[in-house]
């Protein structure tokens, strides 16, 4: 799959991106601003591969659920971003169409209200912003709608891998992601014979 853009992360602490987002003019949303300070951040400078990809171009025609989005990213050869990806790109990203948001496919993280949401970089006619979406395992999302990921260094699209998924240290972070989503859908599913208000 054809690298998008490659983009550089590490050795940047939460309020080193705000202060730097907010000097090249671009905005943060509120609830985007807290999950700055939740990311885990690296110490280590590194560059990444990234994949601009639809829920269409993933082979998606409904509305899908991101467990499923995810799923087949990865099915595609394509990995999670760490969080950091996030401000990293709305750095880098200073010439963003008018009009584009772009969703990070990453591990999402809980607010202080315990939703669980995902950074979104998108400019329209108020200029460019880093805010947040959705990001519960059951949330839909249109076939539209774009996602960025980071292209695998270590696996072929399509190949199959068998390793037991018992032991989460053991797994990549599309899989331990894959996993934690199908326990939270569990989690948060009706129960039988409830009514959701």
């Amino acid at each position: 799959m054809t690298t998008w853009k490659t983009i550089t992360i590490g050795n940047k602490s939460a309020e080193q991106y705000r202060r730097e987002i907010k000097a090249s003019g671009a905005e943060i949303g509120s609830y985007a601003n807290e999950l700055l300070s939740k990311m885990p951040v690296s110490d280590k400078v590194q560059s990444l591969n990234l994949v601009k990809i639809s829920v269409k171009d993933l082979g998606f025609t409904e509305t899908t659920s991101l467990k499923d989005i995810y799923k087949r990213a990865k099915e595609q050869g394509l990995d999670l971003c760490p969080a950091e990806v996030g401000p990293a790109l709305r750095l880098a990203y200073l010439d963003q169409p008018e009009g584009e948001y772009l969703w990070i496919g990453m591990e999402p993280i809980a607010g202080s209200d315990g939703d669980l949401s995902v950074f979104c970089v998108g400019r329209d006619g108020g200029g460019r912003w880093l805010g947040d979406s959705i990001g519960n395992p059951g949330d839909l999302w249109d076939p539209e709608g774009e996602f960025v990921f980071r292209k695998s260094d270590s696996r072929e699209p399509g190949s199959s891998d068998t390793r037991a998924l018992g032991d989460l240290d053991t797994l990549d972070p599309m899989e331990r992601i894959a996993i934690a989503l199908e326990r939270l859908a569990d989690k948060f599913a009706p129960k039988k014979g409830k009514e959701l208000k």
